[in-house]
């Protein structure tokens, strides 16, 4: 290979080029494993941090800063961190070697241990957290969430998670090899500051209660937590005292979780889903861990995160409109596969909030450089008005408003002479006098609001933190990258507001889910090869159903697909090149109803 900097030729194993002194790879100064990441692939360590304080790159074996002295430990949390202390869960698979006897293969012992490791990492991964593995010891920082509570909230439930995971590994141990995996769980609080070594909770498996001999998966899986976790989660998890040890010269009361509670020792399968039978190449199972239909209540915040799936949202929706709020400001975000839209339509928005009037509009992407173009589109949707006609009728502006700069808000005439501050003053006054005015509760749906532009942004935000926002409440959705209260971080101190993120489904509920309507192409090539590409989006199953109804091989009626033509079809597997053939197949026909459906959805 060459150096990319200077185009020497350097040899494979070269950590820097011996010509410019370029870095190539890095060399872990826990495990040793050569990688070209900035984190260690193997251990999770950090290798290269820039400087907290001076910003300064260095390297991560150092104790301190060359520059300005700061602890390069601290300097590496404090970048990762949201807050200072937090939930640190440790865990320590205790009996490996006792494995790696039974299994009598050290190349399966290898791979049982690595299967682990990933399992634990892919969790995490969801959260966006860092593995370390250090001296046999997993360790999980979780400081991503927003109070202590919440943190030590996610690690509860990530230590459950791994119970669960291991108990049912030891059912089937048991079973096969009459040996179970021992694993202790440790959470303590810690901060910013502490060091690996920091994290062991100087408790000894041996003092830890067993439970009863009639749960024997559960009797080697221990997960305790110090008095500080213990004391701020009591009401929420069920825990039993254990005993006082001393750590770090100081005595430290344990408590154990009991599992028994909260764990399933069997997988129980629904009787639906034994109906269900896919073949493997077109099964596609998402990552459940992280699809909780429950509210994430904050306890420091009063917000509500939910994760939901295209067949619940409406349900999700529904419990959200009966809690009878008087503003609710709801955030629905999605992949573009699953269609950001998707449930979403005009007739079921209204027959869910039914006591608001609807308006609704649309960002596009030149929207994000049209100042204040999103306050415009609000006006004009309340009034029934679009663009098009705001063109191709000036008595429009007219009949909006008798007021000058309103008016060239319309016809985007911002005048040059007119200071900044003063500007946006006075549109705040403007729309939140209009916000205020409306006399009955309303809704203004805005889709794609990742591209509005940020000075109507920054209006709403005035707004929402003025409380002159009257009778009005919003349902906006985005992509998954974009989020509301990430623009307007008051919303996530209000119980009126509601972020709701939309995940892939099994493609076995959907076809539970769409059961009655597929029950007589089930079992067609063509059926079978949509759900092989569909990777759990019901938009994109859907649209693929109706693309082969557009050019044939399906006939659709009475909400019943059937088989009408086996012939050569080629269905696009990603959901733009679907939709693209889609309209191009609709111009033709000259469906404009369905055309304009079509444009609606994506």
């Amino acid at each position: 290979m060459k150096c990319p900097s200077c185009k020497t030729v350097v040899g494979d194993k070269d950590l820097a080029c011996p010509n410019c002194k370029k870095v190539l790879r890095l060399k872990c100064h826990v495990c040793g494993v050569v990688t070209k990441n900035s984190t260690c692939e193997n251990c999770g360590t950090v290798l290269l941090n820039k400087c907290y304080k001076c910003g300064k790159l260095n390297n991560a074996a150092m104790d301190k800063c060359p520059k300005c002295g700061m602890d390069i430990n601290a300097s590496i949390a404090l970048r990762e961190s949201i807050i200072e202390e937090f939930a640190v869960l440790t865990v320590d698979f205790r009996n490996f070697d006792e494995i790696r006897a039974v299994l009598k293969s050290e190349k399966l012992a290898k791979k049982f241990q690595n299967n682990l490791y990933e399992i634990i990492k892919k969790n995490a991964l969801q959260k966006k957290l860092r593995v370390q593995f250090v001296d046999g010891i997993y360790i999980i920082r979780f400081c991503k969430d927003y109070s202590y509570l919440e943190s030590c909230k996610s690690a509860l439930d990530f230590s459950i998670l791994i119970a669960q995971t291991v108990a049912d590994l030891n059912k089937k141990l048991i079973e096969l090899k009459g040996i179970e995996l021992k694993v202790q769980m440790a959470i303590l609080k810690r901060d910013v500051y502490a060091k690996a070594q920091d994290y062991k909770s100087g408790l000894s498996i041996n003092t830890v209660y067993s439970s009863d001999d009639t749960m024997r998966n559960l009797n080697s899986i221990e997960v305790v937590v110090d008095s500080f976790v213990y004391q701020v989660t009591k009401d929420i998890y069920p825990f039993q005292s254990l005993a006082a040890v001393y750590v770090k010269n100081r005595m430290v009361m344990f408590f154990e979780l009991i599992l028994a509670k909260l764990i399933k020792i069997e997988n129980e399968l629904s009787v639906d889903a034994e109906l269900v039978d896919l073949p493997a190449h077109i099964d596609f199972e998402p990552d459940e861990s992280y699809l909780n239909q429950q509210l994430i209540d904050f306890n420091t915040l009063s917000c509500s995160f939910i994760y939901s799936k295209q067949t619940t949202i409406i349900k999700d929706l529904q419990k959200i409109a009966s809690k009878s709020l008087s503003n609710p400001i709801i955030s629905v975000r999605s992949q573009d596969r699953i269609g950001k839209l998707y449930a979403l339509k005009n007739d079921v928005i209204q027959d869910i909030f039914s006591d608001y009037k609807i308006f609704r509009l649309s960002c596009s992407d030149l929207n994000k450089y049209n100042a204040y173009g999103l306050l415009k589109q609000m006006l004009l949707s309340y009034n029934n008005y679009n663009e098009i006609e705001l063109l191709t009728n000036s008595l429009i502006v007219d009949a909006l408003s008798t007021n000058e700069k309103v008016k060239n808000l319309l016809l985007m005439d911002v005048q040059s002479n007119e200071l900044p501050e003063d500007f946006r003053y006075f549109y705040f006054e403007s729309f939140t006098n209009f916000i205020s005015s409306i006399p009955f509760k309303t809704l203004f749906v805005i889709d794609d609001i990742q591209n509005a532009d940020e000075a109507s942004l920054e209006i709403i935000k005035y707004a929402y933190e003025n409380q002159r926002i009257g009778n009005v409440g919003l349902v906006v959705t985005s992509n998954t990258e974009f989020a509301l209260h990430r623009k307007i971080c008051q919303l996530m101190m209000s119980p009126s507001y509601f972020d709701i993120e939309i995940k892939p489904s099994a493609n076995k509920k959907l076809v539970e889910y769409l059961k009655n309507s597929i029950f007589d192409i089930k079992n067609t090539f063509f059926f079978e090869k949509a759900l092989e590409n569909t990777k759990g989006s019901l938009f994109y199953l859907e649209q693929a159903l109706n693309y082969l109804v557009d050019v044939g091989v399906f006939a659709y009626d009475n909400q019943k697909y059937s088989l009408l033509n086996e012939k050569m079809v080629v269905i696009p597997s990603e959901i733009d090149e679907l939709i693209q053939k889609r309209v191009k197949h609709l111009k033709t026909v000259d469906n404009l109803f369905e055309l304009y459906a079509l444009f609606l959805l994506v």
